[in-house]
């Protein structure tokens, strides 16, 4: 399990600050962070899609505030609510939200307010697909050949190719060419591209 935490001000804004915190009182490893001018631009930004991106089911996702995230509250939730679905525990330090020890507290009083605002699980799914997009316009496409040594270690652990890719801030088609350089077998490139299975947040237990 990892902790990855997000952070983004307003241009101007002490970004050194927020991740600090996020490191010391949320425990984050990595920090994505972005800087954000204006209302009327898209919240959503790369550097958000970069930090799902690297999360996997099991892992914590850590913001000060929801309005990080989102251009409103119910957009936040939308995307919390995705990560979510997908395994990740949330963690809000304005709001003392951890998700891993709340009994499925947070979880429960987001998907009721989304039901009542009538957003269903394809509606979440699409914003989540919406903002790993927006990352992935800054994925690197080639990986360097000073990185595939430590590639084939992966590969022979038995780290997936998704996960590789977020390592190295690449898109799969690099890491798929990285195995090619490698020399990897057909199979082993197969074996190593296929997804972990995710245990879901059961949205309609939860809107019992």
């Amino acid at each position: 399990m990892k902790s990855i935490g997000y952070a983004r001000v307003e241009s101007g804004g002490n970004i050194a600050e927020q991740k600090e915190r996020l490191q010391s009182q949320g425990g984050c490893s990595e920090v994505y962070s972005e800087k954000h001018r204006g209302v009327a631009r898209k919240a959503r930004k790369q550097s958000f899609g970069h930090a799902i991106r690297s999360l996997n089911a099991g892992d914590r996702f850590v913001i000060d505030r929801r309005e990080r995230i989102g251009r409103d509250d119910r957009d936040a939730d939308v995307l919390l609510a995705g990560l979510l679905i997908r395994g990740v525990h949330i963690v809000v330090l304005d709001e003392d939200v951890d998700t891993q020890n709340d009994d499925g507290a947070f979880g429960k009083d987001l998907v009721a307010k989304l039901a009542e605002a009538g957003i269903s699980d394809d509606d979440i799914e699409a914003a989540m697909k919406d903002a790993e997009k927006e990352g992935e316009k800054t994925l690197r496409s080639k990986i360097r050949d000073a990185d595939l040594p430590d590639i084939a270690r992966m590969v022979e652990d038995g780290v997936l190719t998704e996960d590789i890719a977020a390592r190295y801030n690449a898109n799969d088609t690099a890491v798929r060419r990285a195995y090619r350089r490698l020399g990897l077998p057909k199979r082993r490139r197969r074996d190593a591209g296929k997804s972990r299975a995710r245990p879901e947040f059961d949205t309609q237990a939860a809107r019992s």
